[in-house]
């Protein structure tokens, strides 16, 4: 069983209880599809992971490729998740943006946090709003 301050952590960092489901193993269930946040559509596919990296001290950086599918200006943020081998979330980290043309691309920085070591970055949730 989770602890409450664990359960609270999981909510804020990953940003839904699907996501935090317990599994008994203390860290939350896989997820089968991207979080779209509060964007009112799947934006899943405007995203890619161009590398990330180890910067030494806890922290993580990298480059999210972006590639605004949609018909109108539109603003992103990414949330990304650093994962051990044994399949632990390790690490967030985030990258945004704004005022992303229709079919404009742009490469946006990552950056993050890990308390471990990690082997991959993996996308959770993708946010894209109309930009103001």
């Amino acid at each position: 069983m989770r602890s409450p301050v664990a359960t609270v952590l999981c909510l804020l960092l990953l940003g839904g209880a699907a996501a935090c489901e317990d599994t008994g193993t203390g860290r939350p269930a896989p997820t089968a599809t991207i979080d779209k946040g509060v964007g009112s559509q799947d934006a899943s596919a405007d995203v890619k992971i161009a590398g990330c990296a180890d910067s030494g001290y806890g922290l993580a950086t990298g480059k999210i490729t972006i590639v605004n599918h949609s018909s109108k200006r539109s603003d992103y943020v990414v949330d990304v998740v650093f994962v051990a081998a044994d399949g632990t979330h390790v690490g967030t980290g985030v990258a945004f943006t704004q005022a992303i043309e229709p079919k404009q691309r742009a490469v946006v920085n990552l950056t993050g946090s890990t308390s471990g070591k990690w082997t991959k970055c993996k996308i959770v949730k993708v946010q894209r709003t109309a930009s103001g």
